[in-house]
């Protein structure tokens, strides 16, 4: 069941989707999934003020062109945190805005490892699963698009992030510097784990924009 967010952070009086990234990557030989949060995420604002509802890649695609409907540039999550920063705690920022955030957006993404593992384990084009994907060393990219209220459901101050969908194949297209910026450093350095993990033997806790979650050692189906 679905509903509405009342009390969500506005931007300009916009309301906004945040996207950020989830990548997993599993070893052929142990055989374990290790899950990493991106550092880096874009913001996707509303072009009909506070009324929409989801403000992401897809949503504005099924209102047409994006640009050609006047959608503001999508800016990255550095753009959100000072914006976050300045906002009165009231209004869901202030200095700890950001350390809050990160830290329920890394707590949410912990729980969305079982979500990773049915995405996984289902078909993929002509592939029973994508487990057989391991030998191969192809690291799964999930997009977690969130819209954040002022406090958390039980009233505890800063941005509370609310998942609106787990993508399990987000666009990776460069529409603008911004895109670049953020979709690049998740496509190179999820691809640069398998290397890593083939040199060193084990997964790192971080890599370039990639942070590693307390999930690690979770073990796939066989």
């Amino acid at each position: 069941m679905q509903q509405d967010v009342a009390d969500c952070i506005l931007l300009e009086g916009r309301r906004f989707t945040l996207r950020v990234y989830l990548v997993v990557v599993e070893d052929e030989c142990t055989p374990a999934r290790c899950c990493y949060l991106s550092s880096n995420g874009l913001v996707y604002r509303a072009l009909e003020g506070s009324e929409v509802t989801n403000c992401s890649q897809s949503a504005l695609k099924l209102r047409g062109s994006a640009q050609a409907a006047g959608a503001p540039p999508s800016p990255d999550l550095r753009w959100l945190e000072a914006q976050l920063a300045a906002l009165p705690s009231e209004l869901g920022g202030g200095p700890l805005a950001v350390e809050v955030l990160w830290r329920r957006l890394r707590r949410l993404a912990r729980l969305l490892a079982t979500t990773a593992e049915v995405a996984l384990n289902e078909p993929m084009g002509e592939l029973a699963n994508s487990s057989v994907l391991a030998p191969l060393g192809i690291p799964k990219i999930l997009g977690l698009d969130v819209i954040l209220s002022r406090c958390s459901p039980s009233g505890s101050p800063g941005p509370w992030p609310w998942l609106l969908e787990v993508n399990r194949f987000p666009g990776l297209g460069l529409r603008s510097p911004s895109d670049a910026c953020v979709k690049l450093p998740v496509v190179r350095d999820a691809w640069n784990l398998a290397d890593t993990r083939e040199a060193a033997g084990c997964w790192p806790v971080k890599l370039g924009c990639l942070e590693a979650l307390p999930v690690t050692g979770r073990r796939r189906r066989s």
